[in-house]
Parts: structure tokens; sequence; C-alpha cells
């Protein structure tokens, strides 16, 4: 299992996932405005996201079609 989620860059496809579905639901599950999700999480976690992640993956010198 670990073998192949490496293979197929696992990691990545996880944080897609907990960015993606589990922080929308968890942010309406605690009843933040819509605006207020919109803001934190299009704008500031994505952000922080997308430069931890590519600095991973230049770190790692992986393929940069992993971003």
């Amino acid at each position: 299992m670990t073998e192949k989620f490496r293979k197929f860059n696992g990691q990545y496809w996880l944080i897609a996932l907990v960015v993606g579905v589990m922080l929308p639901w968890l942010l309406k599950f605690m009843s933040v405005s819509r605006f207020h999700q919109i803001v934190w999480l299009l704008f500031v976690v994505d952000f922080v996201l997308a430069a931890v992640v590519g600095w991973w993956i230049r770190r790692t010198e992986q393929t940069g079609w992993l971003i």
C-alpha cells in the first residue's frame, strides 16, 4: 500500500482531498459564513498550501507536473 501511495504521489492527493472536501465541510459544520469561507479557504489557506507544496516539490526534486 505504501509503495503504491508513493508511486502515485498519494501525499498530494491526500492534501487535495483534505483541502477540497474536508476543509469546506468543516467550515460549513462550524457555521462559518460563506464570505469568510471564501476568504479564508480560497485566499489564505490555498495560498499558504500552494507555497508549502511548491517548496516541498522543489526540495525533493520531483517533477514540475505535480504542481
